[in-house]
């Protein structure tokens, strides 16, 4: 059986999550960066202006990245392998080089490496790793000192953290950020981000694609979750399906007979001054209904308002 692990590239997916995540305020997402003239290449690079990242920056990145300064952020994302000391060497030339060939300034290019698994205890003493913070190992050997790991399993659960925790290996971490960030949805996520995370979820706990035997894509990992999203919407009441929608957005495309079907007359036109209801319509059709006599009552009225003035 093909391990459904084996069937996605885990980078495209997290690249795309970061992408629909953080474009929208203010931070560039490239993958597969090109560190020099010809390759190696990097996994993820995030661009922006220089300084501390604003508030709304930084509820969308996790513990470490949030607190960088530099305009230049590489990441790079270990999914379903262990990291090694090669890595831990790899990592930081790509930034060296990239900064090189741009003519950056130190201060201006940072580099992390995101890893789903918990590195072995044996990497971190050799390499001379501490948990500087909970999830966040730091070296002050140089060489490694420049590159921070960002554990996702050993991430602390707070808010800005649990989108990038759905990537944690350990599945009890993996579930808990899936539960808790259904809170989270509105405030940061389109739909498009919103539909990769519920295809993410089902792809990541449901057994229905362990025997899947084709390589799932992001634009796949979207569509299941947009699927799934329009099947569960169909249970829920209308109440739940129209919280948080304005009303103009609920009014959006529907005919204006529709609206007023089944309205009474007197609400229809409850609070609408008596020359707006009257504006347009002729004279004839206005006392169309109007007897004689009433007619006649509201003219001699008039005539002895007009004799009292």
């Amino acid at each position: 059986m093909t391990n459904k692990v084996e069937l996605i590239d885990w980078h495209e997916p997290f690249a795309e999550f970061l992408e629909l995540l953080l474009n929208p305020v203010g931070i560039e997402v490239l993958s597969e960066i090109q560190v020099m003239s010809k390759p190696p290449r990097a996994d993820i690079l995030l661009l922006r202006n220089v300084g501390p990242h604003t508030e709304e920056q930084r509820q969308r990145l996790c513990d470490a990245v949030r607190d960088s300064h530099a305009s230049h952020i590489f990441i790079e994302f270990k999914y379903s392998e262990t990291i090694t000391e090669a890595h831990l060497i790899k990592a930081p030339a790509y930034g060296i080089f990239y900064r090189e060939s741009k003519k950056l300034k130190p201060s201006e290019v940072d580099t992390f490496i995101v890893s789903s698994k918990t590195p072995s205890s044996q990497l971190i003493e050799d390499a001379g790793y501490r948990w500087a913070e909970e999830g966040i190992l730091r070296s002050q050997i140089p060489g490694f000192r420049m590159t921070p790991i960002i554990s996702l399993n050993d991430l602390p659960n707070t808010p800005h953290n649990l989108l990038f925790k759905v990537f944690a290996s350990k599945l009890k971490q993996k579930r808990l950020a899936f539960d808790k960030i259904k809170d989270r949805r509105a405030d940061v996520m389109s739909g498009e981000l919103s539909a990769l995370i519920i295809g993410l979820q089902k792809i990541m706990l449901s057994k229905e694609f362990e025997m899947a035997t084709e390589t799932i894509t992001s634009e796949e990992i979207k569509r299941i979750g947009m699927a799934y999203a329009k099947r569960m919407m169909k249970d829920f009441p209308v109440e739940e399906r129209l919280e948080g929608v304005p009303f103009k957005e609920r009014l959006k495309g529907v005919p204006l007979e529709e609206r007023l079907k089944g309205v009474p007359l007197e609400e229809r036109l409850k609070g609408v001054p008596l020359e707006e209801r009257l504006k347009g319509v002729p004279l004839e059709e206005r006392l169309e209904d109007v007897s004689d006599e009433e007619l006649l009552r509201l003219l001699e009225a008039r005539r002895k308002a007009g004799r009292n003035h």
